[in-house]
């Protein structure tokens, strides 16, 4: 038998300050994968017109917070948008 069955793993002091704080150490949220997956589903795609020219449009993608571009950043993402339409 293993003398360290039913000892509690030593828990990091960096560990603790996450607990505490709910942030990491860049100051960002701490989330569950599904709470950032769902995070970066609220990144949306505006088809965006001016009142002077209404048929001509272009897609503009909205702007991330912090956290969802530090996920794309680690991810190496490219997010840009380059499609527009005119009449």
């Amino acid at each position: 038998m293993c003398p360290y069955m039913g000892l509690a793993a030593l828990v990091s002091s960096a560990t603790q300050r996450k607990r505490t704080t709910r942030r990491t150490d860049a100051g960002l949220p701490v989330s569950s994968y599904t709470g950032l997956i769902e995070h970066l589903a609220s990144l949306t795609l505006n088809i965006v017109a001016v009142p002077s020219a209404p048929q001509a449009t272009f897609t503009m993608l909205s702007r991330p917070t912090p956290l969802q571009a530090a996920a794309l950043e680690r991810l190496g993402a490219n997010l840009s948008v380059s499609r527009t339409s005119q009449p």
